[in-house]
């Protein structure tokens, strides 16, 4: 039966959380929300048991699930990610890639571009988010920095001109950087401050040129120290710079995941996944940019130690917002 009555859940819509009503789906899309004593003799009623009944999540930096990457460039590795993480009420994505080599980080532009056409994925992917090369070295993190560049126009082009390109993460101290976020802004495309070594100022600075947000607060960036407060600090000054935020409960130390939540509020924190392709079956390594991850204690590192990205989903990112960050749902 294709008609369901989703019943008995307090259901949250953007204005208010609705008790005693009924959420109607039919072929796959909300129809309607009745009250209780008015659902239709055939749609099938399913009982929430006053569980919450939430709007999909929208994960906008996820590298991977499942066995997939976005840098493996297929439609076919993009709808693999995408229907892993769909199992866990996520409902959209901007599917991530890694610094790598030009032709990898262009082919998986090119699979982004077709996997937005197929039908059951023109709802479900909203572009790529493309982490690099612009970055810094220095901050490198779980980037390749073989790969890692200033940007030149010839370059920084390829990438900005594609249709699919809609959020690119920078350093934003690096040279030759205004010229890239003029043509990309133009493009409307937004800018994420991340794996940078750029200070209090030169983060503020970003911010004015055009940069909204910053990728994973508190990794891969200069931190808190209170002579020399760099991009995190910036982050959470700035009134209108909204922070990616990984809540693993490893990433970042549950009082800092307070600070952000109690700093930024709701409207400013963006909650992200960071999440790989994963191992395979009976296996506790992987690649990721040609970089060797392992799976351990909670996470994937590289083999130095360096936290690569997270296990998250977003049902879990959320739920950890609450217990760690102290935020009501």
């Amino acid at each position: 039966m294709t008609r369901l009555a989703f019943t008995g859940a307090r259901i949250m819509t953007p204005d208010q959380v609705l008790f005693g009503s009924t959420l109607l789906v039919n072929a796959g899309r909300i129809n309607a929300i009745v009250s209780n004593n008015e659902i239709p003799e055939d749609y099938e009623p399913i009982n929430l048991e006053d569980n919450w009944l939430l709007p999909g999540f929208i994960d906008i930096h996820v590298h991977g699930g499942g066995g997939y990457d976005t840098s493996d460039g297929t439609v076919e590795a993009i709808r693999g990610l995408a229907d892993y993480h769909l199992k866990f009420g996520t409902t959209a994505i901007y599917p991530t890639c890694v610094t790598h080599q030009r032709k990898v980080m262009l082919q998986a532009l090119y699979a982004v571009e077709k996997a937005m056409a197929e039908e059951d994925l023109n709802r479900r992917v909203l572009g790529l988010h493309l982490e690099g090369p612009y970055l810094s070295k220095e901050r490198a993190g779980a980037q390749n920095p073989e790969y890692i560049m200033l940007p030149k126009q010839d370059d920084y082009r390829q990438y900005l001109d594609h249709p699919a390109l809609k959020l690119m993460t920078i350093a934003p101290e690096i040279e030759g950087m205004e010229d890239l976020l003029e043509y990309g802004l133009k493009k409307g495309i937004y800018f994420a401050a991340g794996h940078s070594s750029a200070d209090y100022e030169q983060g503020m600075a970003g911010f004015a040129l055009g940069i909204s947000q910053v990728s994973h607060l508190y990794n891969a960036m200069t931190g808190l120290d209170r002579r020399h407060p760099g991009l995190s600090a910036a982050a959470l000054v700035h009134k209108d710079a909204k922070a990616q935020l990984i809540c693993d409960g490893i990433h970042v130390h549950p009082a800092m995941i307070k600070l952000a939540m109690g700093t930024k509020e709701a409207n400013g924190t963006i909650l992200i996944t960071d999440a790989l392709r994963g191992p395979a079956p009976d296996e506790t390594s992987f690649t990721m940019g040609e970089l060797e991850v392992e799976d351990r204690d909670g996470a994937y590192y590289l083999n130095d130690g360096t936290l690569a990205g997270s296990k998250l989903t977003m049902v879990d990112a959320l739920s950890n917002a609450i217990k760690l960050g102290g935020v009501a749902l």
